[in-house]
């Protein structure tokens, strides 16, 4: 078996590492990473968002299937290009995918097919109309935009002054800007494979920004951990069974009124409310870092399980490791305003893997067989153990491996102390 991967961040560097152990591998992307070349029969660099370059190398693999690794890449209309040229495609249509890059129509739908998980909202298309919205919601608002969604500001004013530079940027696909009130919670991710008709959930993930005060969240995430339970200190079983319904009722509404069948991965990211799971985005594949902590727990063969959703015939007992997990990304001095770029970086990759831990490549350059800083996260570090805290423990100790002092982390991810905190912040909420 063929397989074509497209993209070429640490979170398709994760997807790489299953998919070759069923089948040949060959890639497509944007830049190099070393850890899919490594891994890839063949990787072509090329402008992944264009259907014709992406299409002929396809031609050349000839794959039994394609997974698309970035939603920029979907909602760019690449996958549609690829199915209509015959190639059987992992991923929901351009249309399908219209939940993560259209904020209007993301809250507009959540609010017809499950009133229960939306939030007050407004959409907006001018200054007046943002006005508006602080005023009838309130004054903590976070603000959507088709490139980036939920950005959260403590500072009202400054909340407004993004809104109004967002309306006034035509490059976006969607013509609003869309403010939703900031629900009190603790948020998780849930995942899920679907072949349009039913759905498999993975283990929850809770992910978290740059800042240790989580205040705003406008870098990726920088860090996730899951439980050996595959849910989370603060999320009850019968929350994340609510939780999955929502996303079964929105693909089969996606189906039944909009003719769109989604058939890959979805992540959706929740708010756990005193008032049960809120939705607050949702991205067309898997998140990142959270498809690191999954896949890296996943035992049933990845190639099969695609296989299984492209038949519309989802695999039915897709098996997880009982095990915790801990990711933590090593990224640039300056990161994300004004990230240090070309900065040498030394990685012992035997070491990380003898303290216990794995190495995904996401933003660095090569030059003559050397590393150094990109723009983006650098690079990220995992481990699998029976509990989040001794994961936690074997990746602290793997980052010693990796040697730049122009690095950093979040060294909170992952401890005892940062999920006592989730809970605290639950018991408050149910208690108030």
């Amino acid at each position: 078996m063929k397989s074509l991967l497209i993209g070429d961040g640490a979170r398709e560097h994760a997807i790489a590492k299953r998919m070759v152990e069923g089948s040949e591998l060959y890639a497509f992307v944007s830049v190099d990473n070393p850890g899919i070349s490594s891994l890839a029969s063949e990787i072509k660099v090329g402008n992944i968002l264009d259907a014709n370059e992406v299409i002929l190398f396809a031609r050349h693999v000839n794959p039994d299937y394609i997974f698309i690794g970035p939603g920029t890449v979907i909602e760019a209309g690449v996958g549609d290009a690829l199915s209509e040229a015959d190639f059987q495609v992992v991923a929901p249509s351009r249309a399908g995918a219209r939940l993560e890059w259209d904020p209007s129509f993301f809250r507009f739908f959540i609010q017809d097919h499950a009133p229960d998980a939306s939030l007050k909202f407004a959409a907006c298309e001018s200054r007046h109309e943002v006005n508006n919205a602080f005023r009838d919601i309130g004054s903590t608002l976070s603000v959507s935009t088709s490139e980036s969604p939920e950005n959260h500001f403590e500072n009202p004013y400054l909340a407004r002054e993004y809104a109004y530079r967002s309306i006034g940027d035509k490059s976006s696909g969607s013509s609003s800007v869309v403010l939703q009130e900031k629900a009190e919670g603790e948020d998780f991710t849930l995942q899920v494979f679907t072949d349009g008709e039913t759905v498999s959930a993975m283990p929850l993930v809770k992910s978290y920004t740059l800042s240790e005060n989580e205040k705003t969240n406008l870098s990726e995430g920088v860090g996730t951990y899951s439980e050996s339970n595959h849910l989370l200190p603060y999320i009850s079983a019968e929350d994340a069974e609510k939780s999955l319904s929502i996303l079964l009722k929105l693909l089969r509404a996606l189906k039944s009124e909009h003719n769109s069948v989604y058939r890959g991965v979805l992540c959706a990211r929740f708010i756990i409310t005193s008032g049960g799971p809120k939705l607050l985005n949702i991205s067309a594949g898997f998140g990142d870092p959270e498809a690191l902590n999954v896949l890296s727990l996943l035992k049933t063969d990845f190639s099969h399980l695609c296989m299984s959703i492209l038949e519309g015939k989802l695999w039915p007992s897709i098996e997880f490791k009982k095990k915790a997990s801990v990711c933590k990304y090593l990224v640039p001095l300056g990161y994300p305003e004004k990230p240090k770029i070309g900065i040498p970086l030394s990685v012992d990759e035997d070491k990380i893997s003898m303290e216990g831990a794995d190495l995904y490549y996401n933003s660095v350059s090569i030059k003559d067989g050397k590393l150094y800083t990109s723009k983006g996260r650098s690079l990220a570090l995992l481990s699998v153990a029976d509990s989040h805290e001794t994961a936690e423990d074997f990746v602290e100790s793997a980052i010693s491996a990796v040697n730049s002092e122009n690095l950093f982390y979040r060294k909170d991810i992952g401890t005892i102390g940062l999920a006592q905190k989730s809970m605290k912040k639950m018991e408050e909420l149910q208690n108030a």
